[in-house]
């Protein structure tokens, strides 16, 4: 028998990293493993430089701000995977509300105008049940009083760019995204968001398309990023 499942007991929420009770209004990360997040900083070590993981020539790329670092066989990394891949899109969204300052701080001298998440195509959309990418732009848009918009559309689908050369990136994201209504992005900064920056093989197709389609400045903002391979 399961005893959380017995009437009359309440159950305290743990924290999804250290498994302690959480209280006082948190939810899924208690303060210390929220607090203990490692934080990316543009050319640190294994990580950067993340430019280079993404250059689109002639497009002005402004910002490229990644809040926490992805290691696989670590806590957070698990707490990823899992509102990535275990049905739990709240995780995104309360880990985009803990980002959305920072981001916002980072890029307070040029603040984009609009936040495009990168697309999921309908099929994998439909498996998933939800795009965790649109549930991170939606909680940053709110701290950085930004609004979401959904022009970029994935056009057909494309496996995951991990493990894969840089040749097999490039042909692998040609025609995955397209851009609607490019008139109304036209003269605005772009800020683009995903869950992970890993090869930006992905990332670099989302750029490519709004070049193509006539934007001239772009920021990218993800929640995290994994090392250089």
């Amino acid at each position: 028998m399961d005893w959380r499942n017995l009437p009359g007991l309440a159950v305290a929420p743990l924290c999804a990293v250290c498994g302690a009770p959480l209280v006082g209004g948190e939810r899924w990360l208690c303060t210390a493993c929220l607090g203990a997040l490692p934080r990316e900083h543009p050319d640190d070590g294994p990580y950067g430089p993340l430019r280079e993981r993404l250059a689109v020539r002639g497009l002005d790329v402004r910002h490229v701000v990644c809040w926490t670092v992805y290691v696989h066989d670590s806590a957070p990394g698990a707490l990823i995977r899992r509102g990535k891949y275990g049905g739990r899109p709240q995780i995104f969204a309360e880990l985009a509300a803990a980002m959305g300052g920072d981001v916002a701080r980072r890029c307070a001298d040029a603040r984009p105008d609009v936040l495009l998440p990168v697309p999921m195509h309908w099929r994998k959309r439909l498996l998933r049940g939800y795009n965790q990418a649109a549930i991170l732009a939606r909680g940053l848009g709110r701290a950085m009083d930004v609004p979401v918009g959904d022009n970029l559309r994935a056009v057909k689908a494309h496996s995951t760019q991990t493990r894969r050369s840089a040749d097999d990136r490039a042909r692998g994201g040609e025609g995955v995204f397209a851009v609607a209504h490019a008139e109304e992005l036209r003269g605005l900064h772009v800020g683009v968001v995903d869950d992970i920056l890993t090869t930006g093989g992905t990332l670099t197709a989302a750029l490519e398309a709004l070049r193509a389609a006539g934007v001239e400045a772009a920021s990218v903002f993800t929640l995290a990023v994994t090392p250089r391979r």
